[in-house]
């Protein structure tokens, strides 16, 4: 069993590595060609740079800056990317649809209730959610006011004990 779950984590590993790969390089090839024209898997491209940067071609714009930038992280965010694909969660990413439209359903009929009070463990769905709370805030925090203190309690419970002695 210990072996399938192995073999299970590989597979995982091997195809979401090929599905990022296939996006990632997809998804950054059409943002280096739009923006600068430049072909990172094309040696030609390569061949243009080294050429520029051999006849004494320097980085000066903000472009060619945004440029290097990109070609090192290049790599990194690849990586990165891969690692956090790994860790998701497909489950719950294939039921999201599902889930999204249980949660509609249940506000559309929570909306068409009018009101509802469960007495059992006192609480109240409608429009007039924030008038009980309140009343019970009111009711809790008089309460507190009027029992005394449990050092009170304490102190008269001594005094009480030192008079009889």
């Amino acid at each position: 069993m210990h072996f399938f779950k192995k073999l299970f984590k590989f597979l995982k590993w091997i195809i979401t590595g090929a599905v990022w790969t296939y996006i990632y390089l997809s998804g950054t090839l059409i943002l280096f060609r739009s923006v600068w024209g430049f072909n990172y898997l094309s040696q030609k491209s390569w061949q243009i740079l080294s050429s520029y940067w051999n006849s004494g071609g320097s980085i000066s714009t903000g472009k060619d800056y945004l440029l290097v930038l990109c070609l090192i992280v290049l790599i990194p965010l690849w990586i990165w990317g891969w690692k956090k694909l790994y860790k998701a969660n497909y489950v719950a990413l294939l039921l999201a649809p599902l889930l999204w439209y249980q949660k509609r359903e249940a506000d559309n009929s929570l909306k068409a209730m009018s009101r509802t009070k469960i007495h059992n463990i006192g609480i109240s769905i409608g429009d007039d959610i924030k008038q009980d709370f309140e009343n019970k805030l009111q009711k809790r925090q008089a309460a507190a006011t009027n029992a005394p203190k449990a050092s009170q309690n304490i102190r008269l419970q001594l005094k009480d004990k030192l008079r009889h002695e």
